[in-house]
């Protein structure tokens, strides 16, 4: 624990949508879904550790910030309850409140256009404005962190700390929302005399996603059945794996390989697939979702740093694993590089495919040097 003074910026967890289809929705009050309850106790736990008693804990008093912010209190009552503020409540929609994106294309197809480029270009009919929600919201925290001397807990939404954060830290209101705010998500900053210094911004309560996050980040993401059934297999293979080489490494007492982050990395490696440099997009994909150490690994299960076939790690593991997987077989390096080799059809590509290859084989020597494990399916 440290001395000095933080202010907590939470989102609140998953709300329980009455459908799938993309909507607007602000002031309308939504309870936590399922997932959305486990955000919420995940959060309490992370900052359970976190905090000092006493706090100054304030929510939105909108239920989905509620129901997040009454986990704390559930857990650890030394907490006690939020003190709800309505200035903490989320921009408003104004007349889009409730409508499907696709019936505000339909109905007003200029207007959807432009704010789809940036939603801070326009404002719907009786909504807030962006550089409004930020004044009152800027008012509001600024007004506790001054009449206070302990940590601040806030649990509100995406718009009211992604606006509250680019005030403090002078971010550009333009392009806000592409950054990463995720549905339980959290940002800790330093409270100095001056204003604020970020800590840590838009991360979530763990370092990898529970099963129930990643089955929501499939469908968000729409993941193909047929790339599922691949990164399946893979994630297979990798935690067998690591199962080895932790095994060893226990024995050892050395660094294990973190079989939580490696899990989601595998299954979800491939949720960018169809898009250029698709290891990138999935990497760029988690870090948006609050796991930057997940996204480390996925950003490079396609061309693998040098350290990381010298020493294995999460990401030697998932990137030899994807590189004896054909679709959804395990079939070795050698048939996985042989197949992959024919659409390789400009010399460029062909260097490439040699360059991932060696990398392929450098982790199986490191894998069989170092940790004395050898892949049983591949020939000598």
């Amino acid at each position: 624990m440290t001395n000095e003074r933080r202010l907590f910026l939470v989102r609140h967890g998953t709300p329980a949508f009455p459908h799938e289809e993309r909507h607007y929705y602000s002031r309308t009050d939504y309870l936590l879904s399922e997932l959305g309850q486990e955000d919420a106790r995940l959060m309490a736990n992370r900052l359970k550790k976190e905090l000092r008693v006493p706090f100054q804990f304030y929510s939105s008093p909108l239920l989905r910030s509620r129901n997040t912010a009454d986990a704390l209190s559930e857990i650890w009552p030394e907490a006690g309850t939020p003190k709800l503020l309505d200035d903490l409540m989320e921009l408003n929609c104004g007349v889009w409140e409730g409508m499907l994106f696709s019936e505000v294309e339909q109905q007003f197809p200029e207007a959807f256009e432009l704010r789809g480029d940036d939603p801070s270009f326009y404002t719907p009919p009786e909504a807030e404005t962006h550089e409004a929600c930020q004044e009152r919201v800027f008012t509001a925290i600024e007004e506790i962190v001054r009449s206070t001397k302990e940590d601040v807990v806030v649990v509100a939404h995406a718009m009211v700390n992604l606006l509250f954060l680019a005030k403090v830290l002078d971010w550009p209101i333009t392009g806000i929302r592409g950054r990463a705010q995720p549905y339980g998500g959290f940002n800790i900053l330093k409270i100095t005399e001056n204003g604020y210094e970020p800590i840590l911004l838009g991360q979530m309560p763990t370092d990898a996603p529970s099963e129930a996050k990643i089955a929501y980040l499939k469908r968000r993401y729409r993941m193909h059945p047929g790339v599922v059934a691949h990164t399946t297999t893979v994630r297979g293979l990798a935690l067998s794996l690591a199962a080895k080489v932790n095994e060893k490494r226990r024995a050892n007492d050395e660094p294990l390989i973190d079989t939580d982050v490696l899990n989601a990395a595998a299954i979800l490696h491939d949720i960018a697939r169809g898009e250029p440099k698709h290891a990138k997009a999935g990497a760029a994909i988690l870090l948006y979702e609050g796991f930057p150490k997940v996204a480390d690994v996925i950003g490079k299960h396609q061309d693998l740093p040098v350290e990381s076939q010298r020493y294995i790690d999460e990401s030697s593991l998932l990137y030899l694993a994807d590189k004896c997987v054909l679709e959804d077989d395990v079939v070795g390096i050698e048939a996985r590089f042989n197949d992959s080799y024919y659409v390789c059809d400009t010399e460029k590509a062909k260097v490439k495919h040699a360059r991932r290859k060696e990398a392929a084989l450098k982790v199986k020597e490191t894998l069989e040097t170092q940790e004395g494990i050898k892949l049983e399916f591949e020939a000598d």
